[in-house]
This record gives C-alpha cells, sequence and structure tokens, in this order.
C-alpha cells in the first residue's frame, strides 16, 4: 500500500493498493486501485483516537486557563503530566481559538496563553493574580457556605482552615 503522509497545499490523494505478482519469473507491482485507509491508519493511529486526544487536550487547556492567562512553559509541563503531547497541544490552541501573547517583564518575556474573555488580565502581575486567584477560590467557597445546611457549615469551615495552612 502507497499512502500520502503529508501535504501542505491540498488535500491528501487516496491511499493505492497494490500487490507483488511475478512476471516472467521477476517480480511486478500490481496497482489495484484507490484505498479508504490513511498513513496513520497504517501505522496504528485510528481517526478516533487521534480525535479523542484533541478534544482531551481542548478540554485540558479550557480548565486549565478558566481562571485567567498562564506562561506557555508552566501549560506544556502541565500538558507533559496529563500525557498530551506539544503537537496535540498546539491543535487545540488553534481550534479552541485560545490567544497568546509576548509579555517583556522586568528584562525577560514570555507567551501568556488565554482565553478571549481574559484578554484583559494578560498585563497583570504575578502578584495581582495570586490575589484575583486566591479572591476567587475564597468566593467559591463562600458561594458552597452559603448552600450549606447548618449542620455542614463546620466541616466546610475545617476545610478552608486546612487549605490556609498548607
Amino acid at each position: 500500500m502507497r499512502a500520502w503522509v503529508k501535504s501542505n497545499l491540498a488535500p491528501a490523494p487516496p491511499s493505492l493498493g497494490f500487490r507483488i505478482v511475478a512476471d516472467a519469473g521477476r517480480p511486478r507491482l500490481e496497482w489495484t486501485g484507490p484505498l479508504d485507509v490513511t498513513a496513520d491508519e497504517l501505522h496504528g493511529v485510528p481517526r478516533a483516537r487521534r480525535a479523542e486526544a484533541l478534544d482531551r487536550a481542548m478540554e485540558f487547556l479550557k480548565e486549565t486557563l478558566r481562571l485567567g492567562p498562564l506562561p506557555h512553559n508552566e501549560i506544556s509541563k502541565r500538558a507533559r503530566d496529563a500525557g498530551i503531547s506539544e503537537r496535540t497541544l498546539a491543535r487545540a490552541k488553534s481550534e479552541c481559538h485560545m490567544l497568546s501573547q509576548l509579555i517583556r517583564r522586568g528584562g525577560k518575556q514570555r507567551w501568556l496563553w488565554y482565553l478571549k474573555e481574559h484578554a484583559d488580565l494578560c498585563n497583570e502581575t504575578p502578584e495581582a493574580r495570586s490575589l484575583r486567584e486566591a479572591e476567587e477560590e475564597r468566593d467559591r467557597f463562600l458561594a458552597a457556605l452559603h448552600g450549606k445546611k447548618s449542620g455542614q457549615w463546620c466541616e466546610m469551615s475545617r476545610i478552608w482552615r486546612r487549605k490556609l495552612v498548607e
């Protein structure tokens, strides 16, 4: 079988099948026509598995950037730890229409990735980010407390105190 691996300018043509036949005592290729199999499938990467990896990476990015922008190197490390390849992460960023911006601060530069709704947060300092995240965590905790019955308040405050100590 002959399968197309990469095409930057046009859609990939169909894979072609062949078989080896004897012709006057010598081997010869006999083409059998187009096949509905991709190069990835030939190497054991089914289409569904590739789509699952992309879906997983997209969900990972949305969850990771839920609270605001993060440096690309931190996102990459978390993705590697979650078993997501750099290439799949880049495809997910494109599919989710994530944005990135080069930030220069204190003689250093870094790329920040973020969701469209967090564009205004790209220029915040690390201290401001930590404060904002702590306030959001506090608000989520208080909202959870507000919805609990009085018997559960004690347990929730114990958890909160433990988080403060950590």
